[in-house]
């Protein structure tokens, strides 16, 4: 048994000595690594302790623990990592459910949708969500002269599936999902920033939220919303964009699965980070050209980090095994960032102090202007698919409510006063599972934001 103990005191001993060496060269990752020191010294001390009882009682009891509960971590680890491998896609689920409704659904990926057009002599390139490349390109991206917040102009731009039908739209001058000729106006009455839920996914274009609301209400809108934006960049789409038209309303997009994580990443780019200088700007508008040629560049460097990525799913890795890797990863969304236990996934702020400071600037920026601020919150679709799992962004929506009242911003709450009213998960999202909202999601959502809109 002690000779048990004594290797478990040696390897503790060796991880600390790891996980100090390491505090003392990353500042930014100090208290990341400071957490993982508590905790192995704290086991250390519990090691020592055992190891010197004179009762054998106790150090049998003690290892039996041990071991039993390293072998259960490490089985469901091994449980992950096999079950991520024969994962079924989420277009292979959605065709499940399509043919139980006799409905036809197109399971190419988008790159095989896009090479079938292109091979077709159809020219279309991808949306270009700037989530998907922050932590694999951040380096790259670092060194380009500008950063997009925004795709390709112009194009025949290929979007997502969750319907059956693989979504495509023409792109306008600017990269953005808008009819071109809204730009040729002075002014718009209102513009929404936000993510992929401004953005339209998944729907034709007379279904997104902007097009449905200048419809209803017969005013200009502006759609400056975009996959995988978090809060710096719709803040930045704020004064590259919004600030040209000075809207008398503005939209801010709050999304609670994703946004304080997207924050995360954002934070890290320090071209996104000047956003928070009151005279800042990139100024894309007169930029779209090498905008253009950057985000062609990125497609094709996303291409070939897909294919290594797909050369990596089919071989397992023993060493993310070792460090329980995907055991952490199922932990990350349910924790702060700030207490994050994957370092990819951590962030010394406290994110919500951090998205408020951000929310701030935009308000600033929009009565800069004399216009109007308005927070829409968005729930997660887990609350009304069943499949609610309490994460850590769902568990801030009181705070949030809390914090918005002291600020004074109107408050658009589409959990509390829509989307908890609706009868069947079926009635916002396609076939009922989690998703981006459904024709018919788009359609009450914008009809809600008009009824409260409608006399501004």
């Amino acid at each position: 048994m002690n000779k048990i103990l004594k290797l478990v005191i040696f390897l503790m001993s060796i991880l600390i000595i790891i996980i100090i060496r390491k505090m003392l060269i990353d500042d930014y990752y100090y208290n990341y690594f400071l957490n993982y020191l508590i905790y192995s010294t704290l086991f250390l001390f519990l090691t020592l302790i055992i190891f010197f009882q004179k009762k054998k009682y106790f150090k049998l009891l003690f290892i039996s623990i041990f071991l039993s509960s390293v072998a259960a971590i490490y089985m469901f680890e091994i449980y992950i990592t096999f079950k991520k491998k024969n994962f079924i896609n989420d277009l292979d689920r959605r065709q499940y459910y399509a043919q139980k409704t006799g409905i036809s659904f197109d399971t190419r990926s988008k790159f095989q949708f896009i090479s079938d057009l292109n091979n077709n002599g159809e020219q279309v390139i991808p949306t270009v969500p700037p989530n998907d490349i922050l932590s694999k390109t951040r380096e790259k991206i670092n060194d380009n002269t500008i950063f997009a917040v925004a795709g390709i102009s112009n194009s025949k731009t290929v979007f997502c599936n969750e319907s059956g039908k693989r979504i495509v739209y023409f792109s306008d001058r600017y990269g953005f999902r808008n009819k071109d000729q809204i730009w040729n106006n002075d002014k718009v009455d209102i513009a929404i920033l936000g993510d992929s839920h401004v953005h339209g996914a998944c729907v034709e274009d007379n279904d997104v939220t902007a097009n449905l609301l200048s419809k209803i209400l017969e005013k200009k809108v502006l759609n400056l919303g975009y996959q995988g934006h978090g809060p710096l960049m719709q803040l930045a789409a704020l004064k590259e964009y919004a600030i040209k038209k000075k809207p008398k309303i503005v939209l801010w997009y709050y999304f609670e699965s994703n946004d304080l994580g997207n924050m995360v990443d954002e934070i890290l780019i320090d071209k996104l980070n000047l956003y928070r200088t009151p005279e800042h700007t990139q100024n894309l508008i007169s930029n779209q050209k090498m905008i253009n040629k950057q985000l062609l560049e990125l497609i094709k460097f996303g291409v070939k980090i897909r294919e290594e990525k797909n050369l990596e799913k089919k071989r397992i890795n023993w060493i993310n095994i070792v460090k329980m890797s995907n055991l952490r990863e199922s932990l990350s969304p349910f924790l702060p960032v700030n207490k994050a236990v994957l370092k990819h996934r951590y962030s010394p702020i406290d994110p919500l102090e951090e998205y408020f400071k951000l929310l701030n600037i935009a308000i600033k920026t929009v009565n800069s202007w004399k216009g109007e601020l308005y927070f829409v919150y968005h729930p997660h679709p887990s609350r009304y698919t069943g499949t609610y799992t309490f994460q850590y962004g769902e568990r801030q929506y009181k705070k949030f409510l809390k914090r918005l009242g002291k600020l004074k911003v109107k408050t658009i709450d589409l959990k509390k006063d829509l989307f908890d009213k609706v009868g069947s998960s079926k009635e916002l999202y396609h076939f009922g599972i989690a998703g981006h909202p459904s024709e018919n999601g788009y359609k009450i959502t914008a009809e809600y934001l008009a009824k409260i809109l409608e006399n501004e």
